[in-house]
């Protein structure tokens, strides 16, 4: 999330701290690099996509599903670069007249992007690494604070998350409100283990 005031920054900086730190690095190249190259990497391709129109911060998205909508897309967007520099990546979803679209991603580290809450209506982030424990959101079960479904709770927006574990790319949301992605879930040994599954997007 990004770091907006002192209690902001303290909850921005451990979202998903504790399942991607897990993580191990990818197999690319790219993915080995110190992590001042891999976010100028990324941030080189995410211009890309926005220099070619893949990227559009000023497609509005309207309907019923407007913001899961805007969510996916970016993320669709992303994710690849994501795994190839073994980063996450976020950014977020706002208001825009009558619909929503989404802000510019931007790259984190390697188990956490910092995200502020401040002006807008949902939160998005990658979780690379293509394994199991990517499909999850961190909780206070399994990182050194509240991790996503903390961030979630505490600033009562969704929080969206894409991960590749199986082929291809899903997108989950946790909300807080969900019995599956709240802060004190602790259903069992391997929920508090991995995190919590929040709902499935696509």
């Amino acid at each position: 999330m990004f770091a907006n005031g002192a209690v902001t920054a303290a909850f921005a900086s451990i979202v998903s701290e504790g399942v991607q730190s897990l993580n191990r690095p990818g197999p690319t190249p790219e993915s080995k690099l110190p992590l001042a190259q891999r976010q100028a990497g990324a941030r080189k391709e995410i211009e890309a996509l926005t220099t070619d129109g893949t990227l559009n911060t000023g497609k509005v998205f309207t309907g019923e599903n407007a913001v899961n909508d805007a969510a996916t897309e970016v993320l669709d967007a992303v994710h690849p670069i994501s795994e190839k520099y073994n980063l996450e990546i976020g950014g977020g979803i706002v208001k825009n007249g009558d619909g929503y679209s989404y802000t510019t991603p931007f790259p984190g580290k390697n188990g956490s992007v910092n995200l502020s809450p401040s002006g807008i209506v949902a939160g998005y982030h990658t979780h690379p690494g293509g394994d199991y424990m990517s499909q999850f959101f961190s909780n206070q079960h399994n990182s050194r604070g509240p991790g996503d479904a903390g961030w979630s709770t505490t600033y009562g927006k969704p929080l969206y998350m894409s991960h590749s574990y199986g082929g291809g790319i899903s997108v989950r949301v946790c909300n807080g409100g969900y019995p599956t992605c709240h802060v004190d879930f602790n259903q069992n040994r391997r929920m508090s283990t991995y995190g919590v599954s929040g709902e499935a997007v696509r």
